[in-house]
């Protein structure tokens, strides 16, 4: 998620959110997006054990001329309970978020994606 001055953060759903609408985990403090620049964004998810909170959550940033930056790393997600439960496709959209026009944006803005890839392999 883009928040206030150019923060980030990974605004997730689990099992052990501890709201009804999923968690954040925000980037580091001194991470900004940029307004004038492309932005990679890697993101990977590997299932838990049924039952354990052994799954993963890892979030890259890339910037041009800057060096690929990790910042969203998590080992204890707990995605399922069981075993019949697994990765059967990918939901991408985006939205300013909330329930009512004051999370609507102040001015006209948008936002272009491209090279969108999906790898899905056993770990």
């Amino acid at each position: 998620m883009w928040r206030a001055d150019g923060r980030g953060e990974a605004y997730v759903y689990h099992m052990h959110q501890p709201d009804k609408y999923g968690e954040s985990f925000s980037f580091p403090g001194d991470f900004r997006f940029p307004t004038d620049a492309p932005v990679c964004v890697r993101v990977r998810v590997a299932m838990n054990a049924p039952g354990r909170r052994d799954g993963t959550l890892d979030l890259w940033i890339g910037l041009p001329d800057v060096d690929e930056r990790h910042v969203v790393s998590r080992d204890d997600m707990e995605w399922r309970s069981t075993p019949e439960v697994g990765i059967d496709g990918l939901l991408f959209e985006t939205f300013h978020g909330g329930g009512d026009r004051s999370w609507a944006p102040s001015r006209p803005c948008f936002a272009l994606f491209h090279d969108i890839a999906v790898e899905i392999f056993d770990r």
